[in-house]
């Protein structure tokens, strides 16, 4: 059924569309560091967004490490195959300005241009293969409301409109008209870290953001861009597991199956038969366990 989150634990895996010849790639390669999965490996499969599946055996081989110490930095998958690795939380936890760049052809990272402003925060690939950054925290542990872009070409980054509203790790996505969905995250301009709901879009050839609606429920998660153009954000910071759609048409969020369970920080994944795997959850117990368990949204 439409917008139902189901345990996938006894239903058979997805099955990619048959293709005559395997696709003309290099092989690809799989990145672990700063803390983060660049990509999520469910049962030897890994799973690429806008890409077919491939088999792995299973291993992993070390790989360069990065310049700088990171912890939650952004990390953005660039046309050319090379990912950025911007910001972070450095090993006292301050945020970082500096940026680097991963070449899966040589395996080693190199400096590339500094944000303006040191930030933790999601990054978002643009149509036109710029990034954006927008919100995060600062050096200070504030909540900021400023934007940047990512050149690739130049290798430098330059200033954008803000935000309407100062966020730390709001819900992102790129919706299919170039346009770029920012919504909820962190307000802690009155140092209590509370969250939000409120919603606003940043438009790439204007370069500005402006209020959209917003979500019925104040959450940081990530969010995912649906085969049909709409937007899903699920569970989020507290524990919570309703789940909401936005719709790019109208500009507004609507509620949707919840989750079987709450999950707080959940790993997502859009497969490739459109589906969308939710994998793991924080409990939001004393002891701040962790588990295993998934969705499957559909």
């Amino acid at each position: 059924m439409t917008g139902i989150a189901t345990e996938p634990a006894n239903a058979p895996p997805p099955t990619a569309a048959p293709t005559a010849q395997p696709p003309r790639r290099r092989r690809p390669w799989l990145v672990l560091f700063g803390g983060l999965l660049v990509v999520t490996v469910v049962a030897g499969i890994l799973l690429l967004r806008g890409q077919q599946e491939y088999i792995y055996q299973g291993t992993f081989s070390p790989t360069g490490s990065m310049t700088v110490v990171r912890n939650w930095p952004s990390i953005t998958l660039l046309p050319d195959g090379r990912l950025l690795v911007a910001g972070g939380l450095d090993a006292t936890l301050e945020a970082v300005a500096s940026a680097e760049l991963y070449d899966p052809r040589t395996g080693t990272f190199s400096p590339t241009g500094s944000m303006a402003t040191a930030r933790a925060t999601r990054a978002t690939l643009l149509a036109d293969g710029r990034v954006l950054v927008a919100g995060g925290r600062d050096a200070g542990g504030r909540s900021i409301a400023t934007a940047e872009l990512y050149d690739p070409r130049t290798g430098t980054f330059s200033p954008t409109g803000s935000m309407t509203v100062a966020r730390d790790w709001p819900c992102v996505a790129l919706l299919t008209d170039g346009r770029v969905l920012v919504a909820g995250g962190y307000a802690d301009s009155d140092a209590s870290e509370r969250l939000i709901a409120s919603a606003e879009l940043y438009d790439p050839r204007t370069g500005t953001f402006s209020p959209t609606g917003s979500m019925a429920t104040e959450r940081e998660t990530p969010a995912t861009l649906l085969a049909d153009g709409r937007v899903l954000v699920a569970g989020g910071a507290r524990g919570i597991a309703t789940a909401e759609l936005y719709d790019p048409r109208t500009g507004t969020f609507s509620p949707t199956g919840s989750m079987t369970v709450a999950r707080y920080w959940p790993s997502v994944t859009l497969l490739a038969d459109g589906r969308v795997l939710v994998v793991g959850f924080v409990d939001t117990d004393a002891n701040d366990n962790r588990r295993a368990g998934a969705d499957l949204f559909h």
